[in-house]
């Protein structure tokens, strides 16, 4: 049995293994799906199965939008809907740049003025990512490692 693969190894190992295989993955999912949707334009079939040697290992399958009204006239759309009371107003798409913080304090940046209707949220984590070098880097840094099987079988334990 091969050596076990560290954490580091085995991120490195399937971020590699994902930049090769990735966008092929994409295209041929891509086809896959291109062909179905002009199959299901032309006879309604809407799902396939994916078959490797006669036996099915997974579906293409077509996904529809939920049937609903569509508004033609806005204004009048707008009139019949606040009436029914399904409007609601909201804040205009980046109105927080209209502020800045001083003292804690948030404050309009044209008029200096402060607000209290608002408070200061200061920078926090959001979130993390990964970056792995080039493919073939990492798959050389395996070296001998994966000769025994190739990047699954190492990524699986190792090989006997």
């Amino acid at each position: 049995m091969g050596a076990m693969l560290t954490a580091d190894e085995r991120l490195a190992l399937l971020a590699a293994v994902d930049k090769k295989v990735g966008p092929a993955l994409k295209e041929a999912k891509a086809e896959a799906c291109a062909q179905l949707m002009e199959r299901c334009a032309e006879d309604g079939t809407d799902r396939r199965a994916v078959t490797v040697g006669g036996e099915k290992v997974g579906t293409v399958g077509v996904s529809y939008a939920k049937a609903r009204p569509v508004i033609l006239d806005a204004p009048a759309a707008i009139e019949c809907l606040r009436g029914m009371g399904l409007t609601e107003e909201v804040p205009a798409k980046g109105w927080e740049d209209a502020f800045t913080a001083v003292a804690g304090t948030v404050v309009a940046k044209d008029t200096g003025e402060a607000v209290d209707w608002a408070a200061w949220e200061p920078e926090r984590p959001k979130g993390a990512s990964v970056r792995i070098g080039e493919p073939q880097k990492v798959l050389d840094a395996f070296g001998a490692r994966l000769s025994d099987g190739g990047p699954l079988a190492l990524l699986e334990g190792g090989a006997e």
